[in-house]
C-alpha cells in the first residue's frame, strides 16, 4: 500500500473517536489498523526500547497482583495499549516506523491548525454544529477536546511565526498571517474553556520562545512587545474569556478553583496509600471510592494522569513512564545546542502535554486521540535526543 494512503487513513483514524461528525470506525478495526502499522514496523526493523517494556511489564504485574473488578477488562485495555504503542509509541524504535511516526506527526500538525482555524471560522459565522452540549467543540465533539487542539495549533502557528520571522524570502501576508492564527488559536483555546489547555499553552510558549532566542535579553524584549500587544488588544479578545470566567467564577462558589476534581485526585491518593509500588491494577479504580466516575463499559475519568499512573500501576510503573516522557526534555534544556531546531517544537508539545496530563485522564485511554498525540511525541522525543534517527526537515 503507498505509504502516502496509509499516512492519511491514519490520521482518518486518529481523528475517527474525536469528530464532532462521528465516523462509524468499530473498535476492532481502529486497532486493528494500528497493529497492522506495528506488524508492517516489525518486518521493517526492530529496535526496541527497554524503558517501555519494562513499563509494559509494571502494567502486566499490576495486572497480577490485583483482584480487577470485570468491568475495567483490563487485561483487554493493556493489550489495546500495546497495540497502540506498537505502533505510535517508542516500544519499536526501529528507523522505518520512527520515519512513519514522524511524518503522522507532521500530517497531525496540518490538521489541528487547519481544523482549528475552521473551527474559529465557524464561530465567528454561528454554525450549529460546532456549538454542543459540552460548549463550543468547533470540529471536535468536545469542548475540552477544542481547547487542547486550539491550544497545540496557537504553538505550531507560532513556530511558523517565528521560522518566517527569519526567512528573507518570506511576505508580509504569510509571516502575519501565521502570527494571527496563533492568535486566533488562543482564542479557540479560551472558547473551549478548559483552563488546563490554556495553563499548558503559555507555559510551552514562553518554553519555546526561550529556547529557540537562546538569549535572555531578546526573549524580555519579545515578552515585553507581546504583554504591551496583549493590554492594547484586551477589548478584542476579552469577550472570548467568558467561558473561562465563568468557570473559575463557579469553581469559586464551590469551594475552589479545583473543587470539581478535588474528589478524584482524593480517590487517586488512597488508591496510591493502598499499594503504593504496584498499584491496585492498570486502567483501573477502586468502586468504593469512585462508583460515580465509572462508566458502564468501564471507561474512567481518573480526572487526571500522573496520579492515575500512581495510583493504577503504581511506583513501579510511574518510575518507567516518567523516564519516557521527562528524560527528553531534561536532556533538551541542559542541552539544547546540540539538537536540531525541529526537535524544539517536539520538546514544546510535551512539555504542554506533561502539564496538561496534571488535569486530564488519558494516558492509558488507547482508543482517544489525546492518547495518541502524547505516546507519538514521547517516542520521537526519545529516538531524537538520543541520537537513533535523525530526523531532516520535510
Amino acid at each position: 500500500m503507498n505509504s502516502n494512503i496509509i499516512l492519511i487513513l491514519s490520521v482518518i483514524i486518529a481523528f475517527s473517536n474525536s469528530l464532532c461528525i462521528g465516523l462509524p470506525i468499530p473498535q476492532a478495526a481502529y486497532y486493528g489498523w494500528f497493529a497492522f502499522i506495528g506488524l508492517i514496523g516489525i518486518i521493517n526493523g526492530v529496535r526496541i526500547n527497554v524503558t517501555m517494556v519494562l513499563f509494559i511489564i509494571a502494567c502486566v504485574l499490576s495486572i497480577l497482583a490485583n483482584d480487577i473488578p470485570s468491568i475495567f477488562q483490563a487485561e483487554y485495555r493493556l493489550i489495546s495499549f500495546c497495540l497502540m504503542i506498537l505502533a505510535i509509541g517508542p516500544l519499536n524504535e526501529g528507523n522505518s516506523l520512527n520515519k512513519f511516526k514522524w511524518n503522522l506527526y507532521g500530517l497531525i500538525n496540518k490538521v489541528i491548525i487547519v481544523g482549528t482555524l475552521i473551527s474559529f471560522g465557524g464561530y465567528l459565522v454561528h454554525i450549529p454544529l460546532f456549538h454542543g452540549w459540552s460548549g463550543f467543540n468547533g470540529f471536535t465533539n468536545h469542548s475540552m477536546t477544542m481547547s487542547s487542539i486550539g491550544g497545540i495549533s496557537s504553538l505550531l502557528c507560532f513556530k511558523l511565526f517565528l521560522d518566517e520571522t527569519n526567512n528573507p524570502d518570506t511576505t508580509f501576508r504569510k509571516k502575519w498571517g501565521f502570527l494571527g492564527a496563533s492568535v486566533a488559536s488562543v482564542l479557540v483555546c479560551f472558547l473551549g474553556a478548559s483552563r488546563a489547555a490554556l495553563g499548558a499553552t503559555f507555559v510551552a510558549l514562553f518554553f519555546y520562545l526561550w529556547f529557540y532566542l537562546g538569549n535572555v535579553g531578546k526573549f524580555m524584549k519579545y515578552l515585553i512587545v507581546a504583554l504591551f500587544l496583549v493590554v492594547i488588544s484586551s477589548p478584542v479578545w476579552y469577550p472570548y474569556t467568558e467561558k473561562v470566567r465563568e468557570k473559575t467564577e463557579a469553581r469559586n462558589a464551590m469551594g475552589g478553583q479545583f473543587s470539581s476534581r478535588d474528589d478524584m485526585w482524593n480517590a487517586r491518593k488512597a488508591e496510591f496509600e493502598s499499594n503504593p509500588v504496584l498499584g491496585i491494577g492498570f486502567s483501573s479504580v477502586d468502586l468504593k471510592k469512585s462508583s460515580d466516575s465509572v462508566r458502564a463499559n468501564g471507561g474512567i475519568e481518573p480526572g487526571t494522569s500522573w496520579l492515575f499512573m500512581l495510583s493504577s500501576v503504581g511506583l513501579l510503573g510511574t518510575l518507567f513512564f516518567a523516564i519516557l516522557a521527562l528524560k527528553p526534555i531534561i536532556k533538551y534544556m541542559f542541552n539544547a545546542k546540540r539538537y536540531p531546531l525541529q526537535l524544539l517544537l517536539v520538546i514544546t508539545l510535551l512539555v504542554w502535554r506533561s502539564i496538561h496530563l496534571f488535569a486530564e485522564g488519558y494516558i492509558m485511554a488507547a482508543g482517544d486521540f489525546s492518547f495518541l498525540h502524547v505516546w507519538i511525541l514521547i517516542a520521537l522525543a526519545n529516538v531524537i535526543v538520543d541520537n537513533k534517527y535523525k530526523i531532516t526537515q520535510e
